[in-house]
């Protein structure tokens, strides 16, 4: 503004005012807290005070606030679980994965109106805990030792394991079912190992069960929310062909042999799944040459576990 005035004695003089006019419209704004993970709660809080002119917002405060929620591409509305916390906060917890949008908008004293503010993110599957398992012998002798030369269970997804179970069942009636529970492990810390005293067939069954690790809302979560795997691991157990001596003039010395088979990842499947099921036959063939014989196998395999 420039006002100029004449005095008197016609000296002209002016002075210049400059003015700022702000916008009374105001800006929606809010921030995103949550780990973007089915069944997790995800947090929504307004931040729009910082998105204004200070002297706009203190003349005229944001006293309206409406949040919308809406599915682009992931469960149905019925499946967004929501607490209004206030005006200013909302959890939001998705029992779907996919892509969602949260929609503020703010209204002022003056009656101003913001356009809407927008998020669209993506809510990530919750995955299942991940079970890494080979057994030392998948044929062995009775009283021999049968445990996990290879054993991991954890989450991939940076949840927590709340229970990590091992069942061990016997075919009783050597017809495929495994019907006898012989033993059962709970939260086990690493794998059992266990001395067969019975032939037959047997079958480990390890179920690891995850936990939520963060914030849910326990009333809109079902038995089936909780992530598990389950793995299947089988032995047999075989007799040693029996060894006997004749009492002869010359005392018959058996020759012990030590036969340690390095089963490669690079070798053919075929030949090491038949040396793998194998071991006591071999042990057995060896015995009925007179050789008294300790066949092992020795697993050289790099293992990985991979998911989508």
């Amino acid at each position: 503004i420039e006002i100029e005035y004449l005095s008197t004695d016609d000296t002209l003089t002016g002075t210049t005012v400059w003015l700022y006019v702000y916008p009374t419209k105001p800006n929606a704004h809010y921030t995103i807290s949550g780990s973007y993970k089915q069944n997790r709660v995800m947090n929504f809080t307004d931040s729009s005070y910082g998105a204004n002119i200070q002297i706009v917002v203190d003349a005229y405060p944001i006293y309206q606030y409406e949040w919308s929620y809406r599915t682009i591409d992931g469960g149905p509305s019925e499946t967004i679980k929501y607490k209004d916390i206030s005006q200013l906060q909302k959890k939001i917890m998705y029992k779907e994965p996919g892509t969602y949008e949260v929609e503020l908008t703010v209204t002022n004293t003056l009656g101003r109106r913001s356009d809407p503010y927008k998020v669209d993110f993506t809510i990530f599957e919750d995955y299942k805990p991940a079970i890494i398992c080979n057994l030392d012998n998948s044929v062995m002798a009775r009283n021999e030792t049968v445990t996990a030369n290879v054993y991991e269970a954890v989450s991939t997804d940076g949840d927590t394991i709340s229970s990590n179970k091992v069942e061990l069942w016997y075919d009783s009636n050597n017809d495929g079912a495994y019907d006898e529970l012989v033993n059962t492990w709970n939260n086990i810390a690493a794998y059992p190992i266990y001395t067969p005293t019975k032939l037959g067939r047997y079958k480990f069954v390890n179920t690891v069960t995850e936990a939520f690790g963060e914030e849910t809302f326990p009333e809109f979560i079902v038995a089936s929310d909780y992530k598990q795997s389950t793995t299947e691991r089988e032995f047999f157990v075989d007799n040693y062909v029996p060894m006997t001596d004749i009492y002869i003039d010359i005392p018959l010395v058996r020759t012990y042999v030590d036969a340690y088979f390095m089963l490669d990842q690079n070798l053919n499947p075929a030949k090491l799944q038949y040396v793998i099921d194998n071991r006591m036959n071999i042990n057995n063939t060896l015995r009925t040459k007179n050789l008294v014989a300790k066949v092992e196998n020795w697993d050289l395999h790099t293992y990985t576990y991979s998911q989508p």
